[in-house]
């Protein structure tokens, strides 16, 4: 375990990848903006990965790698206006797949869902909701309320 918060951070320590056994970190109440692409590289599988408050408002591609299965990701109260099928869709299908009571909870984004880039989850993979919690569309609109039609004419 490593508990780094409220420590006036403004970028992920690159030295975490070096903890083999590392399974739960908390980085909450620092200020990462962006997540960049091998931020978060796990040996050992994951359990929490705390990012709340962390004024988020973008994540690249595999900033998260390792095993994710049982992880609890919380991005609580950031500004993410993007659900990202890259950065997000790998996480969600080991979660799911390995039933391993994994989960994303982005409560408090306020997350643009007028758009087609949620349409990789509403529409095509809902199954993975269930690893999702606590997320809301900036108008309050749960995602799990979403249709699947609204995005039907989505690539």
């Amino acid at each position: 375990m490593l508990w780094l918060t409220s420590n006036q951070l403004t970028q992920i320590p690159t030295q975490l990848s070096s903890f083999s056994q590392l399974t739960q970190l908390d980085l909450s109440n620092n200020s990462f903006p962006v997540i960049s692409s091998g931020s978060f590289i796990f040996k050992a599988p994951v359990d929490y990965l705390y990012l709340e408050s962390d004024s988020i408002s973008g994540i690249d591609p595999d900033a998260f790698q390792g095993d994710f299965s049982r992880g609890q990701i919380y991005l609580r109260s950031n500004s993410l206006v993007r659900f990202e099928e890259a950065v997000f869709r790998p996480l969600l299908e080991q979660m799911v797949v390995t039933s391993g009571g994994g989960l994303v909870n982005l409560e408090s984004n306020p997350v643009n869902c007028g758009d087609c880039h949620l349409a990789w989850l509403i529409r095509d993979n809902p199954n993975l909701l269930n690893a999702v919690e606590a997320a809301t569309c900036s108008d309050g609109t749960p995602f799990s309320s979403l249709s699947p039609s609204i995005f039907s004419t989505c690539p």
